[in-house]
């Protein structure tokens, strides 16, 4: 029997009575316009969808070259459905927005997987073109479209990154390409015991599969750590070895399943949407997942897939989703939202588990929810989108600081000389201005710097704020 989680149900057919966007009826898709806009900066949310979007779809997102954020998401349009395209500035300003699909779909896959390759941009995802069941796309096969770096034109190739047809029924897409940055690796969950994944678009090679002891596996994830590639996901066996968040490498050799420390309790545990796997730069593969059995969760965990280490997130108690995204110099960005709902994040460390301050991003205006969220941060600032339930929004968050003073009280009447201290993810911060009042200090390359108070200043509780370029605010 198919145990089905509350987050993992297929998106269903459907043609709502809601605005179609333009297409062409060749394989061929060009731009339908470009935007310029000054919003989507930090603190400012940015609607990026189109067409109506169910609660339970996830957005994609992936970074070209030349730093543009290219996001993709499933959508109900006239006529059934379509894979919507977002192109974001780096300064937060919307680039281009069109469709993927030549004309909307019967189905689509609800978390289709975008990349970058050395060619442009490819989407995998799986689908129905038409309830006819003749042509090459239904045959629910996963399924390809590319385009160029800009995402301006797309194409729909007669080709698929698999063989089995039960890709339409996926519970969890994951993509990614080969070390050459060319090859599509596409993985899916049938739902029940079955992890299948296939390199390549030719049929020349079989489907792989990992199958587990115990049902039910979901919320595929790929990452391409160097030479190898890896797989995360969810399981909810009955046992605790088949019950939580799980990773495994799948090429060039195939590895056992590692579990995620302390993601089930015995053999309870909860899905929290597409599981949050990323490759760190300069090495290593990473895991964020909800510690505890229920959701909200007692914490949000990152973990060092093969290893024992792992560190809590702070302030993430009552996390219902999450994200990992790679970040510059070894960093990772976690981002997760919670029962409020808000949206938070945490750069770490250079060594992928040092937490920095958490800084939280808030909400778009009027959305009383959080379904899904993916964060990306490449760039050093964390690009967020979050699904409110019906419809996809972009915004921007920096990097926390964390701001320390020493001492912290003195007896009032006194001259007193005091310290502050400025870090990211424990490291330390030169050239940030420190200021209490009308008085300042600039840290040095040790990240302190001080301040005296005169015996005159006046009793009572003074708020020190601490500042630097590309860097959220900290206080204490």
């Amino acid at each position: 029997m198919v145990r089905i989680p509350a987050l993992a149900l297929l998106a269903v057919t459907a043609a709502l009575a809601t605005a179609a966007v333009g297409t062409t009826a060749g394989a061929v898709v060009p731009s339908h316009h470009v935007v310029s806009d000054d919003r989507g900066g930090p603190g400012k949310w940015t609607k990026v969808s189109t067409g109506t979007v169910q609660s339970i779809f996830e957005a994609s997102m992936v970074r070209s070259p030349d730093g543009v954020l290219h996001i993709v998401y499933p959508k109900n349009v006239a006529g059934g459905m379509q894979l919507g395209h977002t192109a974001v500035h780096t300064d937060g300003s919307l680039a281009r927005q069109n469709d993927v699909l030549p004309a909307p779909w019967v189905n689509v896959d609800r978390r289709p997987v975008v990349t970058s390759t050395s060619a442009g941009l490819r989407v995998v995802f799986t689908g129905l073109s038409t309830s006819a069941g003749s042509g090459f796309w239904d045959h629910g096969r996963m399924y390809t479209a590319t385009a160029d770096a800009a995402g301006a034109a797309w194409a729909l190739p007669a080709e698929a990154v698999g063989i089995s047809d039960q890709a339409a029924a996926t519970y969890g897409t994951g993509g990614t390409t080969l070390p050459d940055g060319v090859t599509p690796v596409a993985a899916f969950a049938t739902g029940d015991t079955s992890l299948i994944w296939h390199v390549g678009t030719g049929e020349a090679q079989p489907d792989a599969a990992y199958t587990s002891p115990s049902c039910c596996i979901f919320d595929t994830t790929l990452v391409r750590d160097g030479d190898a590639i890896w797989a995360g996901w969810y399981e909810n066996g009955s046992t605790a070895a088949t019950n939580g968040t799980f990773a495994m490498q799948i090429w060039p050799t195939v590895g056992t399943p590692q579990k995620a420390p302390g993601s089930s309790v015995g053999a309870s545990s909860h899905t929290t949407g597409r599981v949050a796997l990323a490759a760190r730069k300069g090495g290593g593969v990473y895991a964020a997942y909800c510690a505890g059995p229920l959701v909200p969760c007692d914490a949000v965990r990152v973990w060092k897939v093969g290893t024992t280490q792992t560190k809590n997130a702070p302030h993430s108690k009552g996390a219902t989703s999450m994200s990992l995204s790679a970040g510059p110099s070894g960093r990772l960005w976690v981002s997760w939202s919670d029962t409020a709902p808000q949206v938070r994040a945490v750069r770490t460390g250079v060594n992928g588990l040092a937490m920095g301050a958490v800084v939280t991003v808030g909400r778009p205006s009027g959305a009383n929810q959080i379904t899904a969220l993916s964060v990306e941060g490449s760039r050093g600032r964390g690009d967020l989108v979050v699904n409110v339930g019906d419809s996809f929004w972009h915004t921007q968050v920096l990097p926390g600081l964390t701001l320390h003073a020493s001492p912290s009280r003195w007896r009032h009447g006194s001259k007193q000389k005091v310290e502050f201290t400025v870090t990211d993810a424990q490291d330390a911060v030169k050239g940030s201005e420190v200021k209490v009042g009308k008085d300042r200090c600039t840290t040095d390359k040790h990240g302190t710097c001080t301040i005296t108070f005169p015996a005159s200043t006046g009793k009572g509780r003074y708020t020190a704020t601490a500042a630097r370029r590309a860097y959220a605010r900290a206080t204490t």
